[in-house]
């Protein structure tokens, strides 16, 4: 086997661990961008509740 052969190799594993990386990376940030909305939609509807409940009793 000749060296350049071995160097291709390399380069071409390293590239394709680095796309996994990168990949896994997306998802991850994704799915954290994703559940802070859902976070912060379910923190706005308890607060629209309080307040729902806060005007009733003071009815």
């Amino acid at each position: 086997m000749e060296p350049n052969a071995c160097l291709r190799r390399l380069s071409s594993r390293r590239q394709k661990e680095e796309a996994t990386k990168r990949i896994a990376l997306m998802i991850i940030l994704g799915t954290t961008f994703a559940v802070c909305e859902t976070v912060e939609g379910v923190g706005r509807d308890v607060e629209n509740t309080g307040e729902a409940i806060q005007s009733a009793a003071n009815s």
